[in-house]
């Protein structure tokens, strides 16, 4: 059910008495009704302060007339995939799906950015109504982290070379400036030469060159042990979220092709890597 149905049905139910029932499976902790009910676990018994409202969860275990076949699928469940196990048998959501591109490869963690590190920055230009994305990232043994991303909606190419040289400053190495490249998708040269040449803030752009095969970057991105994200990356930790692909509408089957949506700072993430996936190998192997 849509939120906007949901928010429609309930000021339509006005009789004194009456009463709305809502029988549902929780897929998305982002579900309208879900949502609703306060977001409850399965262990949660008093998910929603509210009098108004009453919470309850229905599971196999509640079933005296559970079959032993269906048993035998449950810890066959418990044993391949715990989290498919948590959903299917549990009742708890999904915390990924299969379609999520990277669904169970990155977390979400509160750290501090080591000073002697390798910083790889990539950045997606925008179009129309779209944000322009920068992202910073380093690699510590087969771990890769993200501690900078964030949209853009400047369309002024002045205001566009002072944002970047504010996100990414240039650093003082062995008593002198360097400033790190930026990676930039190759759909807007000319934009990457006005940055390389601005006169007052100058970046160290550069083109990732021919058009990056996109299931090649992602395969490689996924390849890490984990990904892990800063809390404070709101706009990452939504594109992690929602970027996804494409599902056959008539099996369910999950396609290897990316949705084009969701996924500026993701692709952002690809360029900044272009020369570590070029070479195939991650940072601290």
């Amino acid at each position: 059910m849509s939120k906007t149905s949901w928010r429609i049905l309930r000021p339509t139910i006005r009789k004194v008495g009456s009463e709305i029932w809502a029988s549902y499976n929780p897929t998305d902790d982002d579900d309208p009704i879900h949502e609703f009910c306060g977001k409850p676990e399965p262990d949660d018994y008093n998910p929603r302060p509210d009098e108004q409202t009453a919470v309850l969860f229905q599971n196999f275990s509640d079933n005296p007339e559970f079959p032993d076949v269906l048993k035998l699928e449950e810890q066959l469940d418990k044993k391949r995939d715990p989290e498919i196990h948590n959903h299917v048998w549990n009742g708890y959501t999904l915390k990924f799906s299969e379609a999520e591109i990277f669904g169970g490869c990155w977390e979400v963690r509160d750290f501090i950015t080591p000073e002697l590190v390798t910083f790889y920055h990539g950045f997606d230009f925008g179009f129309s109504a779209d944000p322009n994305a920068l992202i910073r990232c380093f690699i510590i043994g087969n771990d890769l982290y993200i501690d900078r991303a964030k949209y853009w909606y400047e369309s002024e190419l002045p205001e566009m070379a002072v944002s970047i040289s504010d996100y990414c400053p240039t650093v003082m190495q062995d008593g002198t400036p360097k400033q790190w490249k930026l990676w930039c998708d190759s759909a807007r040269p000319e934009l990457i030469k006005f940055l390389r040449k601005s006169e007052d803030n100058p970046i160290n752009a550069w083109s990732i060159g021919a058009k990056q095969e996109i299931m090649v970057g992602i395969k490689y991105i996924r390849s890490f042990d984990k990904i892990i994200v800063h809390k404070s990356l709101t706009d990452m930790i939504f594109e992690l979220k929602k970027y996804k692909f494409k599902e056959d509408p008539k099996t369910g089957d999950v396609l290897p092709i990316p949705i084009d949506k969701h996924n500026h700072l993701c692709d952002a993430l690809r360029y900044a890597l272009k020369l570590v996936i070029s070479k195939g190998a991650h940072n601290g192997d």
